[in-house]
């Protein structure tokens, strides 16, 4: 009885190992080749023949798993002894998830394989191709070696005795497409093991606001003013205060990321280095940051940031070439007013705002003033609003460049034109000539002077000025036509008068006498309109004159002082103080004189 048992025993075993070895013959055919139909009769009777001959039912994922160590471990399903069992087709397979029911396993099988399509998809857009048949194709060829996943697929990678027929499938540049992308997923999985499993379900915090004083900006190296493009380069140098800071102790962290929990859920509560990275420049282009640190200062924390770059700013120009503009640096932040995590910005009374006049380059052009206006304010597209500090540094133009090369010129070319009524009133065609080669001039004048500003739809000053003495000399070209027109009429008529007066005793003397009258009217409409030109021509200069004066008082847009009214504000006082302190210093003398002379003299021994 033990001998047979054995013998049973041992004849199960040698009929089990035949079986895998007939399931390792299926499974190592070569994956191109294509499916007959005569394979799946194949395996059903393996898998029959293995049923009746061991009891014990046989899945494909065990199988999978046993030969090629690919597939997920599926489960070894015992019969009875003696109980035939029957290998039933796919669609007749009955399942183990009835009524509705759903398995946390089926799932995973399902996201592993779309995670395995996705990435094939991934890697055909590193070699340049994007086609999703393509990608589902190589998925299903892929699966017909039991590759499934992204883990089964690195897998087969490492594996040598697997990588050959992997290779059949992926060729080329597109097997090393997958490999990257498989780092890629890797990476991802590993990072995704580190976050916490579940989340807090807590409610979110509420919005804390944060206030920023702005104790101090410095602007330096201000060069570049371009009203052309309106923009100028400039370096910034920068401190924020936070009033209790150093006792917070979301501020003082070193983190600069934003803050998670431990349930990875945010906090709101970031340190006052992410504050710093969220400060920004609206205005600004091509910003390059030299310096960026959080201190501590007794209970304070002071964020300084030194920056440098091109800055855009309006250009307000209809007082050309007698303009002062505002040169404005815009300090935002990322950070809305009305979000999580708010941020406004303070200025203090204490604040010191300057500018480096000493290193500027373009005194000769401009007049730096050394002062800086602040105002707060708020910016954006939307009614989403971020809080924003405008610095503006005044700069007025220094007009003579303009005024020698544009405005004196113009002058003298519209005065000559003026000076055209003094050639004889018959050379009336020289007249002309010359009022038309002035005109021209004097466009070409007026593109050299379109040269110094950008394309702005309104009138400067210069432009005015220029524009007028243009028209001077256009309306001396038609008086000069008008002119001759009326020469000519005149002469028609005295000559028909000449003809007429037959009964005249002395006829010679009356058509001398009608000439003599008529010529001396047209020189004296000749005077009158040399006159009235020059005078319209004069009263052109004084008018750019008075203009010139007044511009120099005028502030700028946003209220500034130019840098020639400041020094003739302090000399005005200095000169006030030093007649005072005289004044001072007569009335004392004055009062110790009265004083001396109304005290007794004593008599001389």
């Amino acid at each position: 009885g033990g001998g047979g048992g054995g013998r049973g025993a041992g004849a199960a075993s040698s009929r089990k190992q035949a079986t895998f070895a007939k399931f390792a013959e299926v499974i190592e055919e070569p994956a191109e080749s294509p499916r007959s139909s005569s394979t799946p009769a194949r395996r059903s009777s393996l898998s029959d023949a293995s049923s009746r001959s061991s009891g014990v039912t046989v899945t494909r994922n065990s199988v999978t798993e046993g030969v090629a160590n690919m597939g997920r471990a599926a489960s070894l399903e015992a019969n009875s002894q003696g109980q035939k069992s029957r290998a039933f087709p796919r669609a007749q397979t009955p399942s183990r998830f009835a009524d509705g029911e759903r398995s946390d396993g089926f799932s995973a099988v399902v996201a592993a394989a779309n995670n395995l399509k996705g990435l094939i998809c991934k890697a055909l857009k590193r070699v340049g191709q994007d086609d999703l048949a393509q990608a589902e194709s190589l998925t299903a060829a892929l699966a017909e070696l039991y590759i499934k996943t992204p883990d089964q697929l690195r897998t087969a990678l490492d594996s040598e005795d697997v990588l050959g027929q992997v290779q059949l499938v992926l060729k080329g540049l597109l097997l090393m497409a997958v490999r990257a992308e498989l780092k890629t997923h890797a990476s991802a999985a590993q990072w995704r093991k580190g976050l916490p499993s579940k989340k807090a379900t807590g409610a979110m915090a509420s919005p804390l606001p944060r206030s920023f004083e702005v104790i101090r900006a410095d602007v330096t190296h201000l060069s570049s003013i371009d009203q052309v493009s309106q923009t100028f380069r400039a370096r910034l140098f920068l401190i924020l205060r936070v009033a209790g800071g150093a006792e917070d102790e979301h501020l003082v962290k070193e983190y600069d990321g934003f803050p998670l929990d431990a349930h990875g859920v945010p906090t709101f509560r970031p340190s006052a280095r992410w504050y710093l990275n969220q400060i920004s420049f609206s205005n600004g282009r091509s910003i390059e940051t030299q310096e960026s640190k959080v201190t501590v200062a007794g209970s304070d924390l002071q964020l300084i940031k030194r920056v440098e770059g091109e800055f855009f700013s309006r250009f307000e120009l209809r007082s050309f070439p007698f303009d002062a503009q505002d040169l404005t640096i815009t300090i935002s932040t990322h950070c809305a007013t009305a979000g999580p995590v708010p941020m406004t910005y303070t200025v203090p009374p204490s604040a010191e705002f300057g500018v480096d006049t000493m290193n500027f380059a373009y005194s000769d052009v401009w007049e730096l003033s050394p002062s800086i206006a602040a105002e707060v304010t708020t910016v954006g597209a939307t009614k989403r609003r971020f809080c924003a500090v405008h610095l503006r540094a005044c700069v007025s133009r220094c007009p003579d460049f303009i005024v020698l090369n544009v405005v004196v010129p113009m002058a003298c070319i519209s005065l000559l034109g003026v000076t055209t009524f003094t050639l004889p009133l018959k050379d009336v065609q020289d007249r002309i000539a010359i009022a038309v080669a002035l005109i021209l001039t004097a466009v070409s004048l007026k593109y050299v002077s379109s040269a110094y500003l950008p394309q702005i739809s309104y009138l400067t000053l210069v432009d005015r000025f220029v524009m007028g003495n243009g028209l001077i000399i256009f309306l001396v070209s038609v008086a000069h036509a008008v002119m001759s027109l009326l020469n000519k009429s005149l002469t028609v008529g005295i000559d028909s008068v000449a003809k007429a007066e037959t009964d005249c005793n002395n006829k010679t003397d009356c058509d001398d006498s009608w000439t003599w009258a008529m010529s001396t009217n047209a020189a004296n409409v000749d005077y009158g309109l040399l006159i009235f030109a020059f005078l319209g021509w004069l009263s052109g200069v004084v008018w750019f004159a008075v203009k010139w004066k007044r511009a120099e008082n005028t502030p700028s847009a946003s209220g500034q002082l130019r840098e020639s009214t400041r020094r003739r504000a302090a000399k005005r006082a200095q000169h006030d103080d030093q007649e005072a302190s005289m004044l001072t210093d007569s009335s004392s003398s004055l009062a110790t004189m009265l004083s001396d002379s109304s005290a007794p003299v004593s008599p001389p021994r």
